[in-house]
């Protein structure tokens, strides 16, 4: 059952629990009851970093030593782990998602970001998950809300079982 904060989307034997309210994440991916992605059923996550999947926006990977060289500025960014030099994998995945619209095989998550010791760009983002029978479809997207170009970059981090 889809719930406003744990929307459950299912298709045949595919089963996709969400936590947008932890970094707009997929808690788990499941076929025919066995995990696709690491996953644990979305009541008893506890953080975005033991999800199956989460967005990277507005980049992924690192902003070396937490500074972002952008159109001759200089932006200090925050660091995420006190023994990790760099900005790492956006915004987005520390920020709770909204739910705008959710059933039984889709769900749309949006995310607002205004500027902040992060990211110093605004910018909203949108993230939609379709399941079928034989896939689970995602769509990212990000618009530049500020006055100036802002540079951007979108992925996800899922997490595979060796």
């Amino acid at each position: 059952m889809t719930s406003p904060h744990h929307p459950v989307l299912q298709a045949g034997g595919l089963r996709c629990e969400l936590r947008p309210e932890l970094g707009g994440c997929l808690a788990g991916l499941w076929l025919a009851g066995e995990p696709v992605l690491r996953s644990t059923p979305a009541a008893q996550l506890d953080t975005v970093r033991q999800s199956a999947c989460y967005p990277l926006v507005p980049f992924s990977n690192r902003v070396a030593h937490a500074t972002l060289q952008w159109q001759g500025t200089s932006h200090p960014l925050v660091r995420h782990r006190a023994d990790e030099p760099h900005a790492i994998h956006g915004v987005g995945w520390q920020r709770p998602w909204a739910v705008l619209e959710a059933d039984a095989q889709f769900a749309m998550l949006a995310f607002e970001h205004r500027p902040d010791a992060s990211w110093p760009f605004a910018f909203d983002c949108s993230q939609t998950l379709k399941l079928s029978e034989t896939a689970l479809e995602l769509t990212l997207s990000i618009t530049n809300q500020s006055a100036t170009p802002a540079p951007a970059g979108l992925g996800w981090h899922p997490y595979f079982f060796k």
